[in-house]
């Protein structure tokens, strides 16, 4: 998934997670964008707000191409995207008829 744009205003796109040079190499990729307003508000809230507030597993790459895991503030609640996603999907399925 990605997002390029200011939020409310965003250009979003989809594509296989499978971006490695063998398969860019030997194989076809294919991206495309969510033209739906509705939809990119819906990855935006369910799967890229998460991700973004993740304070325990994501790591933010720096200019040298160095990886930092995000550790929480002292006193701030751990905030980990796969269990906010699971716990949703989780509360969403409950509904279900």
């Amino acid at each position: 998934m990605f997002f390029f744009g200011p939020e409310g205003d965003e250009e979003v796109f989809l594509s296989s997670a499978d971006w490695m040079p063998r398969n860019l190499h030997r194989r076809v990729e294919i991206m495309f964008p969510v033209h739906d307003a509705k939809l990119r508000q819906r990855l935006r809230r369910e799967i890229l707000d998460p991700a973004l507030l993740d304070n325990c597993r994501a790591r933010d790459l720096d200019s040298s191409g160095a990886w930092t895991r995000r550790t929480p503030a002292p006193g701030e609640p751990e905030r980990d995207a796969q269990q906010m996603v699971l716990a949703a999907v989780q509360r969403s399925s409950l509904h279900a008829t």
